[in-house]
């Protein structure tokens, strides 16, 4: 066994840092609401997300309106305008999680979040959770950026870039098939947490080097990680 010494950990937001699922669902079904659809379960917001919003909104309309293009676009906006006014009415982070990533930046880590979720939305819940200046790089969905949404590794490979390390020393850490696909695009070790919205045997079957089963150990897995 080789110990491996991070430098870096690129983390997730939805499922990984912050429990978001309530207030995704108050907003979807609010536009649902307003476009005279039928309203979801937690469930069904579960279903439908880690694809970006757009592609989220998409999964959850009917054909009838999903295929018509201004139906979509009117639904869409509408989604981004409801979530807009809720996405931190019940987003929390996960129990532990603020003093872990104290304990990481302590440690000299540079630290970065990715999310498929709007970048306005990223940056704002990552402040109201962790506090400004916490993580060195948070980064979003915005389409002026160029970068397309996970499982593309373009913008993993940017923060990298920007980081100034290795590969082998930066940690990739998420809840959902499509962050292990991102992280293994990248080719990164890849921790895949088992709080969040998807279940331990789909990240391990979409290639996460390892599980982290309680937010509590996330500084004392990274810090002394052997592979």
């Amino acid at each position: 066994m080789e110990k491996i010494k991070f430098k870096a950990a690129i983390f997730d937001l939805d499922g990984t840092l912050a429990n978001t699922i309530d207030d995704l669902t108050t907003g979807l079904n609010l536009m649902l609401e307003e476009m005279g659809c039928p309203l979801l379960t937690v469930e069904g917001t579960l279903a439908a997300i880690n694809c970006g919003a757009k592609k989220m909104v998409g999964k959850v309309l009917p054909p009838e309106v999903r295929d018509d293009e201004k139906l979509f676009k009117k639904a869409y906006d509408t989604y981004l305008q409801k979530y807009d006014e809720h996405y931190l009415d019940k987003t929390v982070p996960y129990d532990g999680e603020i003093e872990q990533i104290r304990i990481l930046k302590e440690h000299g880590f540079k630290l970065a979040v990715i999310s498929n979720k709007q970048d306005v939305h990223t940056v704002k819940i990552v402040e109201k959770l962790y506090g400004k200046n916490v993580f060195d790089i948070v980064m979003g969905f915005d389409p002026d950026r160029g970068f397309p949404t996970k499982p593309d590794p373009a913008a993993v490979n940017y923060i990298i870039s920007q980081f100034g390390v290795d590969k082998n020393e930066v940690a990739y850490i998420g809840d959902s098939d499509i962050d292990m696909q991102t992280g293994k695009k990248a080719g990164l070790t890849t921790f895949g947490v088992t709080w969040g919205f998807r279940p331990p045997e789909l990240l391990v079957q979409n290639g996460a080097d390892d599980l982290i089963k309680d937010p509590r150990d996330i500084s004392s897995v990274l810090l002394g990680y052997e592979k």
